[in-house]
């Protein structure tokens, strides 16, 4: 018996050249800072200041992020 193997499958998406995931992290929370709420990256709900310093709480995922 053999196995077939399967073709790599495609990028997701593409990223603008040098975007990093800490960059996309700390662009969210200087915009937080800012106008106090951003947008989560993962779900695209409001994230806003969760009562612990410096921390974002997703009103859509429960995602934390600081």
């Amino acid at each position: 018996m053999s196995a077939a193997l399967a073709s790599p499958a495609p990028p997701l998406a593409t990223s603008p050249a040098g975007s990093t995931l800490e960059r996309r992290l700390g662009a969210i929370l200087a915009e937080a800072r800012s106008y106090g709420q951003a947008e989560c990256p993962l779900c695209g709900h409001s994230m806003t200041p969760s009562g612990e310093p410096r921390e974002l709480l997703c009103g859509g995922c429960g995602s934390r992020l600081s």
